[in-house]
């Protein structure tokens, strides 16, 4: 990574964290946002809250990019879901091969 995108990059997570501060169900990674939820109507009250947040604050959003109401999410090599955080299945057959 170069000095610009690294430096883009860092710029872009904190306007993130500063733009979505005190909103505590959502979890940023780099130019992702994640909210968590319990059920389908709480997902979209709270897609709701941070769409708003972000249409006030920025960034934008593009839609062709997001993912909605999934009940689980790989990040940074690990799977999360209802039933807690376990190693990627990708990860594990990259291992094993």
């Amino acid at each position: 990574m170069n000095i610009l995108s690294h430096h883009f990059h860092r710029t872009l997570q904190r306007f993130i964290y500063k733009g979505l501060y005190g909103i505590d169900f959502t979890f940023d990674c780099v130019d992702d946002i994640r909210i968590a939820s319990s059920g389908a109507k709480e997902h979209i009250e709270r897609l709701s809250v941070v769409l708003r947040r972000l249409d006030s604050r920025g960034p934008n959003v593009e839609p062709g990019k997001c993912t909605f109401g999934v009940s689980n999410v790989d990040i940074l090599g690990h799977n999360i879901s209802e039933n807690g955080i376990k190693s990627s299945e990708k990860k594990i057959r990259a291992i094993k091969h």
